[in-house]
């Protein structure tokens, strides 16, 4: 099961250990990204399953949230851990940056 989480959460989870993995496409990150992120484009997202930690909890953003919780789906069936959605995607948080 996934959540959705406001940008606020986003500072606790990353300093209780979670991952941040940004899913938008290669040209996308031009626009700028989360520090301390991976990329795994939701284009290639299977080839990323092995890379998926079982260990820490993974909070997925893109540019405004959608394709985050696509990405929440098909990884619910690669961890038992919980997994997040950052609701806004990229464009939220540089607006509340």
């Amino acid at each position: 099961m996934y959540k959705e989480i406001e940008l606020a959460e986003l500072d606790k989870l990353t300093k209780d250990g979670a991952v941040i993995v940004d899913v938008r496409e290669q040209e996308e990150l031009e626009a700028g990204v989360i520090p301390g992120m991976v990329h795994w484009p939701l284009s290639e997202f299977d080839a990323y399953k092995n890379q998926c930690p079982s260990d820490k909890e993974i909070v997925f953003y893109c540019r405004s949230g959608r394709r985050s919780i696509t990405a929440c789906e098909q990884a619910e069936q690669w961890t038992e851990k919980q997994l997040y959605s950052l609701k806004g995607g990229y464009l939220g948080y540089t607006e509340g940056a």
